[in-house]
């Protein structure tokens, strides 16, 4: 610990990141008031200045909780201050609203559509008129309009909130937006839905390099073919729209998708531009500094100050000027003063896994590399290589990309549920050849100015790198053994790998011998006798969000699992790929015991052909009435061809799951399947599983006529949870059913803004007439609840 604390002596800008660092991340986990903060920094202020004359040591804890506190402060401020005009107020109206404002970013162009960063201004809803602020992400489809930065527009569209984390687990777009002040999403589709209201003249600095990036834009579109275009714009203008998800999976897949974001490679690519540019004009060496950093700062305005990109130019900026001054610099205070101002304007990007992947990355270089060096060069084979003529500049290659993946391997796994295998190798080449690719890219566009042809010539050259290096990019990342997916990695487990890997790497040391066997012995212990002390006693049952259709899944206390419905499967919307499996896999589960299919509406079994496919399926139940559906022919022959365990539904009985628990099938019987043989909604599935004194009721789409039906089981009925019947339609869940059932929480699994306008308003009042608590999924997302038999608690 001592040894810590010498080492932060000559490094005062970690000393002031760390605690502030600290007090983002307590902010980021509780809800703490910006007034109860300033009011504590204030009083810690205040008692520094007292107890500065009598106790100067105790100053430094002081320092210490003050800068925490600063960044509860700023995370808190910049989470909960928004003014009551900000767009974030407006968002999810039903209707379409007008809207005016200026596109204040870049026209980027997608696969099938053109996004910019639209600033709303002014808002019309209902004929009343608002001022208002926020930027807001526009996406503009199949529009006979070309929009460039300034425009000044009149848009008549729903203004969106974007997705949260909608199931546990997902991705947060709405928290990666926020990251870029962007808090909205505009969708236009029509002609006649946008105006042009005038197109800006004003000579800004950003509109001067929107139109140098336009004007290189349309060089590239000039010189390249489409997929060489595509690569060069994301590597040289940091514009990856273009770059199929085929090719960025097969990047991803062989561990280089960096190579295709403008981050420190890039950065460093650049240094490397310039410095040879200007050491071939014989350039003096302090001028030469000062012309890098102007290019720098020049191609950061270009790209338009993208995260990863303006901080590895921050880092490099420091270091340059350390040079400029001829001062030593420590890069541990380079790191340090890079994050910290990146925090300061933006403390959300902490929690990003850009910003953790870079820092991460430097990091592990940092600290890795050197004692990496010295164990390989232990090696023979090693030796020799580094006496190859290039050998030396191959090793440090290696080496740099085995310390940068060691450290940064549980952040990928984290964010990405994969680990590359080949990366180390296919860095190797590929680092390098992106470098060429980045200087003849430079090289075409420059002559592209000067002579067309000779830029031609580059291009071509270039051109055919790029197609070589997609060929090797697509028949590495297509072997069985390039990566693997990993998907039920935790903090703790992140946690334990990086003290792991400092025991690893420090093992030369005594002291961390004797760590690394009492850290072995104890972790033993622990996997011995983790299974006696566990609480297995939960029943587990997850209302996922699969926008407008159902999906639960439950878990058993013995393991066992059962999934009811598996969501919707509309045009490039399939609730089974994108939600539910990735869900599953989430949890590690790679088989469900029991699938129950209510009814064969798309909405509920739309999901279950992507199941079939890729996660093995134990029984499966239905009530064998089908609609003349694509997704219900393409339902019956996996059913087939797959040879599933499928039984049908038509009398009530008791599933098998386990001693303790029951789980039964009320609904349909064989009378009511004549007397309503076509009519899939009210044959719905109807299951109630009982844990001890605990009791959830799932009522599929059931209406009137089936709930008459069921309510011959009178007090049987009586359930803690109900999830309710269709979505919350005016044709379920009647008064009589209520009384019976008496639930205390209804859950109504629905998509937002639907069509059908469920949940109608006539079943939410009723709902409320009986004091049920209700929990939408539309607004709440997944729905989470666990019961040991006594109590119900909800979980999320």
């Amino acid at each position: 610990m001592g040894s810590f604390f010498d080492f932060l002596k000559t490094k005062p800008a970690l000393k002031v990141t760390l605690p502030f660092i600290v007090g983002l991340i307590l902010s980021y986990q509780f809800e703490i008031e910006p007034a109860v903060i300033l009011i504590t920094l204030l009083v810690i202020t205040v008692v520094s200045l007292i107890v500065m004359r009598f106790a100067p040591k105790a100053v430094n804890l002081l320092l210490i909780l003050a800068l925490i506190a600063a960044g509860i402060l700023r995370y808190s401020v910049s989470n909960h201050v928004m003014p009551s005009n900000h767009i974030l107020h407006f968002l999810d109206n039903p209707e379409k609203i007008s809207m005016t404002g200026k596109i204040c970013g870049y026209p980027q162009q997608k696969k099938h559509a053109i996004v910019c960063e639209f600033e709303v201004d002014t808002l019309v809803i209902n004929k009343q008129r608002f001022a208002t602020h926020g930027k807001t992400l526009l996406n503009i489809k199949e529009v006979d309009y070309s929009p460039r930065y300034g425009d000044r527009l009149r848009i008549f569209a729903k203004l969106k909130a974007p997705s949260g984390e909608r199931n546990p687990g997902e991705f947060n777009y709405q928290k990666f937006l926020a990251t870029q002040n962007i808090y909205g999403l505009i969708h236009v589709l029509k002609n006649e839905d946008i105006t042009l209201l005038n197109r800006t003249s004003a000579k800004t600095i950003s509109s001067l390099f929107c139109a140098i990036k336009t004007s290189l834009n349309n060089k590239i579109n000039s010189l390249y073919g489409i997929q060489s275009r595509a690569l060069i714009k994301g590597l040289i203008l940091g514009e990856r729209g273009e770059i199929s998800a085929d090719l960025r999976e097969a990047f991803a897949k062989c561990g280089v998708i960096h190579a295709l974001a403008i981050s420190g490679l890039h950065v460093g690519y650049i240094l490397l531009i310039f410095f040879a540019i200007f050491g071939l004009l014989r350039v003096p060496h302090r001028t030469k500094i000062l012309l890098v950093l102007i290019g720098i700062i020049f191609y950061n305005l270009l790209i338009g100050f993208r995260p990863p990109i303006f901080r590895a130019s921050l880092m490099a900026g420091i270091f340059l000027f350390g040079r400029l001054f001829q001062k030593p610099v420590d890069i541990f205070n380079i790191i340090s003063v890079a994050a910290l101002l990146i925090l300061l304007v933006n403390p959300a990007e902490l929690f990003q896994a850009s910003f953790q992947l870079s820092f991460g990355a430097i990091l592990s270089i940092v600290l890795i590399y050197q004692k990496l060096k010295i164990f390989f060069d232990r090696n023979s084979f090693f030796n020799k290589l580094t006496r190859w003529k290039y050998g030396e500049a191959v090793a440090g290659l290696f080496l740099v990309s085995l310390a940068a993946q060691l450290g940064t391997l549980p952040i990928v796994a984290y964010y990405f549920n994969r680990v590359p295998i080949i990366s180390l190798i296919a860095n190797l080449i590929v680092i390098p050849v992106i470098g060429i690719i980045l200087a003849y890219g430079f090289a075409s566009l420059v002559f592209a100015y000067i002579s067309f042809p000779i830029g031609q010539l580059f291009a071509l050259t270039n051109s055919l790198i790029m197609k070589y290096l997609i060929i090797l990019i697509n028949f590495a990342s297509g072997l069985r053994f390039s990566s693997f997916q990993v998907y039920s990695i935790g903090l703790a487990a992140i946690a334990f790998y990086y003290f792991a890997l400092w025991l690893i790497l420090n093992f030369d040391k005594k002291l961390h011998r004797k760590i690394a066997v009492f850290s072995l012995l104890l972790c033993c212990n622990f996997f011995i006798w983790k299974s006696v002390f566990a609480d297995n006693n939960w029943l587990t049952v997850t209302f996922l969000d699969v926008g407008q259709g159902d999906s639960a899944f439950i878990e058993f206390p013995n393991g066992d699992n059962l999934l009811i419905d598996a969501g919707p499967n509309f045009a490039g919307f399939d609730a089974g790929k994108y939600f539910v499996h990735p869900y599953l896999q989430r949890k590690n589960i790679k088989k469900i015991n029991k699938v129950i299919l209510t009814h064969a509406d798309n909405d509920h079994i739309g999901g279950m052909p992507h199941l079939f496919r890729n996660i093995s399926i134990g029984k499966l139940f239905d009530t064998g009435l089908y609609h003349r559906s694509h997704i219900c022919s393409t339902y019956n022959f996996l059913i087939d061809s797959l040879n599933l365990d499928y039984s049908t539904v038509n009398r009530s009985f008791a599933l098998e799951v386990n001693d303790n628990l029951g789980a039964y099938i009320l609904h349909p019987n064989k009378s009511f399947l004549k007397l309503f043989p076509r009519d899939v909604n009210n044959n719905s599935v109807v299951l109630k599983i009982v844990y001890g004194n605990t009791s959830f009721l799932f009522t599929g789409d059931i209406e009137k006529e089936a709930e008459s039906v069921l309510s011959n089981y009178g007090d049987l009925l009586k359930s803690d949870i109900l999830k309710v019947a269709h979505h919350g339609s005016n044709t379920s869940t009647t008064q009589q059913m209520l009384e019976l059932i008496r639930p205390k929480i209804a859950v109504i699994s629905l998509g937002k803004n639907n069509r059908f306008n469920f949940p109608k308003e006539a079943i939410l009042e009723r709902l409320r007439e009986f004091d049920i608590d209700v929990i939408r999924t539309d607004l709440n997302g997944a729905v989470i609840f666990r019961s040991n038999g006594i109590k119900i608690e909800r979980i999320r």
